[in-house]
């Protein structure tokens, strides 16, 4: 069935070309059974999967985009991007699972692979389906290490190609029409069907590009980021800045560091800032809303490295949010805010914790997650990234908040919606970094509290004490604000 979905994904077959799209829903459904079951047979022939099937990425036609994409999700999830990862193997078992069942498809291996189960398919007649499983599946002379790197030279090659063809996507983006509540939010011109099926590829698109970036090896990785590095500083392309913000989100999540892999980095935030910063306020609105929208993508899952950016980042934000006549660029420099406080405040795993071989020797293709050496490793908040945090609040939301009970300025309803949305989006930016009381207090409790709010507390104890004083009572202040207004 492989073989024949590849022989519709062939340009030249004209007769199977109308079944690419189902040859590639084929494949994905195929891939993971197929690569645990005979991983030598699948790592073979995948350079023909990838090299013809870059074709599905068509920007003139969604369904099949939308499956090639569907397709190269599941295989990144089970195949490194370029190889293993040098990092040191997660011994520690988690506690609390329980494993039912071991050398499960070992067993069943070594029942497939006996003489007497070959004599048994050799006896079948050529119609039933059990016959189909030729000899070459069967035959274990072929050395899994060659074919292994063989594939994983192919994927590293792909990957450029894949970023091409995902660059091409953005370049026929078109713009994206909207109309007012009145027409229930909907182009003329289009259905609400035709809504739902953009915003799913660009939801898939999303997820492939995470799993793609997250599990590169290292020198992988840095080809691809001096591909979008140069992608993202030579071209300007506003109608497709959601699709190309996700890019730049997926690109920069953090990375474990390679002096030291049980801390976080993300070198695609040190290449991309001075990029997405440089010179803002002497471009076109455009461009800036674009760069600054690609930024707000960057440092959302950036970790600990937004901290070396801090000054550009601050005043990329204060630049659109001086921006009072332009809505799009103000609300550009919202969301900005909200996804730098997001990236300080908030625990996120680290994106190589998914990478398949991140375990070096114990890889076992197509073998699924067990609740037990598959260590996540999480990207968590220091006192440092609290104190930023503060700092940020303080300077763009307090500072408009003390700024609408002074009686004597000019308090037109424009900057009062202006200061609320701040509000608002920084709200949504450290809503999770807002306890009832002081961090000091809720320790000194007794009794049965929830682990997140202890775990805040004692996080924000790692902090100055001008940080903790603030947080002390910052609820309640946003509280009686809101009430007073």
């Amino acid at each position: 069935m492989i073989d024949f979905g590849l022989q519709a994904l062939d340009i030249s077959s004209v007769n199977l070309a109308h079944q690419a799209p189902s040859a590639l829903s084929a494949l994905t459904r195929l891939f993971q059974p197929a690569l645990r079951q005979c991983p030598t047979m699948v790592l073979s022939r995948l350079p023909d999967m990838l090299r013809l099937s870059l074709a599905g990425i068509d920007s003139n036609d969604q369904n099949k985009t939308m499956r090639t994409l569907i397709f190269y999700r599941n295989l990144v999830m089970w195949l490194p991007v370029g190889g293993a990862l040098n990092i040191a193997p997660d011994d520690i078992e988690t506690k609390g699972t329980i494993q039912i069942g071991e050398g499960l498809m070992d067993q069943r291996n070594s029942i497939v692979g006996s003489t007497s189960y070959k004599h048994a398919l050799a006896s079948l007649p050529e119609s039933s389906i059990l016959a189909q499983t030729n000899a070459a599946m069967l035959d274990t002379d072929i050395d899994f290490d060659t074919v292994m790197e063989e594939a994983m030279l192919a994927m590293s090659d792909w990957s450029l190609a894949f970023l091409d063809r995902v660059y091409e996507l953005l370049r026929a983006t078109g713009e994206q029409e909207k109309l007012g509540k009145g027409h229930s939010g909907y182009a003329a011109t289009h259905g609400s069907m035709d809504i739902a099926i953009t915003k799913n590829v660009s939801r898939i698109m999303k997820e492939t590009l995470t799993y793609f970036f997250s599990s590169m090896d290292t020198e992988t990785y840095r080809s691809a980021l001096r591909s979008v590095s140069k992608f993202i500083e030579e071209e300007t392309l506003p109608f497709a800045v959601k699709d190309a913000s996700l890019l730049c989100q997926a690109v920069c999540m953090t990375r474990f560091d390679l002096k030291d892999s049980s801390a976080d980095a993300s070198p695609g935030l040190d290449a991309l800032v001075p990029i997405l910063t440089e010179d803002l306020e002497h471009r076109s609105t455009k461009s800036a809303i674009y760069r600054l929208r690609c930024l707000a993508g960057a440092v959302r899952y950036a970790g600990s490295s937004v901290l070396k950016h801090r000054d550009s980042i601050v005043a990329a934000i204060t630049y659109a949010l001086s921006q009072p006549d332009d809505k799009v660029l103000f609300k550009t420099g919202c969301k900005l805010l909200r996804h730098t406080l997001s990236s300080q405040c908030e625990e996120y795993p680290i994106a190589q914790s998914s990478h398949p071989m991140k375990s070096g020797t114990n890889f076992v293709p197509g073998a699924c997650a067990e609740l037990k050496r598959d260590g996540v490793r999480w990207c968590v908040p220091s006192g440092k990234s609290i104190d930023f945090t503060v700092d940020l609040v303080g300077r763009f939301c307090l500072k408009r908040l003390r700024s609408l009970g002074d009686t004597t300025g000019d308090n037109n309803i424009q900057r009062w919606r202006q200061s609320l949305r701040v509000l608002r989006y920084t709200l949504r930016g450290c809503l999770g970094i807002l306890l009832d009381d002081s961090a000091d207090t809720i320790l000194s409790q007794e009794g049965e509290l929830c682990p997140k709010e202890k775990a805040t507390a004692s996080l924000i104890k790692t902090s100055s004490p001008e940080s903790q004083k603030i947080l002390g009572d910052l609820r309640r202040r946003f509280c009686f604000n809101l009430m007073d207004i």
